[in-house]
């Protein structure tokens, strides 16, 4: 998830054979750029002409510095209506695919809803022991995550993005997962909650 202090400013649509100025901002002095096109590489603006076929697309842009920030920056064609971001619902669902029986210390956390094809999940798991980890976002879903009979996932919080929609839920588990040994013998808080913990086992 970005900081509130980086961003990408200008215009958020364009017309086909059209130049336009975009400008990398980030509390970083002197932070190291990388755009996505040729022209303003190593430098906090850019200036784009988009092509006589341009119908929409996106940009993005990494600003290497102590505050390492990564911009991704919907275009659209002018003219055409933004996406309307209250029709998107997120949720994260009981139901992973668990390697613990077998030996394989992971399962498969599921991000539900209706974003489309081409979101990007993020995700932040939550640790018996206490500890937080965060999974980059990426289009994967579900996603795999590492999960120790040894030190279960109690919470866990997803962002999907997708353009300009940005929406995000945390979900405490009322079993923490894995919620069965490797034998798939049900942990003692487990049990009164369904054969299988109150988890949808995906085989």
């Amino acid at each position: 998830m970005l900081p509130l202090d980086c961003g990408v400013a200008g215009p958020k649509c364009a017309y086909p054979n059209q130049t336009l100025t975009y400008t990398y901002s980030s509390p970083d002095i002197n932070p190291s750029i990388t755009w996505t096109i040729a022209s303003g590489q190593g430098t906090n603006t850019v200036t784009l002409t988009f092509g006589s076929d341009f119908s929409g697309g996106t940009i993005s842009v990494v600003g290497v510095g102590p505050v390492n920030c990564t911009v991704t920056r919907n275009i659209l064609l002018c003219g055409i209506t933004p996406i309307d971001c209250t029709t998107y619902s997120l949720g994260i669902l009981d139901e992973y695919l668990d390697g613990t029986q077998s030996g394989v210390d992971i399962v498969y956390l599921h991000a539900g809803g209706n974003f489309p094809s081409g979101t990007t999940y993020a995700w932040i798991i939550k640790r018996q022991n206490g500890s937080t980890q965060f999974y980059s976002a990426s289009t994967s879903n579900p996603r795999q995550v590492v999960a120790s009979i040894n030190n279960r996932i109690t919470q866990s919080t997803v962002t999907a993005e997708y353009e300009d929609c940005i929406k995000t839920v945390t979900k405490t588990f009322m079993c923490a997962i894995p919620n069965a040994g490797i034998n798939g013998i049900l942990f003692p808080e487990c049990n009164g909650l369904g054969n299988n913990g109150g988890f949808g086992r995906v085989k």
